[in-house]
């Protein structure tokens, strides 16, 4: 007899319903915590208790448009971080916080060699300075 639990449209809907309430409701890491310990930890990584929740809040993808972005520039994750791996989290906080996300995702659809990212983009200078030294990467 088949259960509930082994019937896999029932895995299905309940995966697809714990992603809808993530995204709703932001992670639910930070849900249990006190403002004293949210604030604790925001410290430990040089922001903002207000910072931390918004990042927490994205999900786990709130970084895909960095990593296309790097794509698109040859870079990958263990590139950024041979040189670094806190240069890699604040390139990472930098495009999940950032305010210009539907320019990016329009300019990467559109035309994703084109240089009009530079402009609005707070990594520019970084992912450019780490292209330049692509291949120069520490082993």
């Amino acid at each position: 007899m088949t259960t509930a639990q082994d019937n896999p449209a029932v895995s299905t809907l309940r995966r697809n319903l714990q992603r809808w309430r993530e995204k709703l409701l932001g992670s639910n890491d930070l849900l249990g915590c006190d403002s004293s310990e949210v604030g604790r930890i925001a410290g430990e990584f040089g922001m903002t208790s207000s910072d931390l929740r918004r990042l927490a809040a994205q999900g786990p993808q709130s970084a895909d448009l960095l990593y296309r972005r790097m794509a698109v520039l040859g870079l990958s994750k263990v590139d950024v971080e041979r040189v670094s791996v806190a240069l890699m989290q604040d390139l990472q906080k930098a495009c999940t916080c950032c305010d210009s996300r539907r320019d990016c995702v329009a300019d990467l659809a559109a035309n994703p060699d084109a240089d009009d990212w530079k402009a609005y983009c707070p990594n520019a200078a970084s992912l450019e300075s780490l292209q330049r030294l692509k291949g120069h990467f520490p082993a």
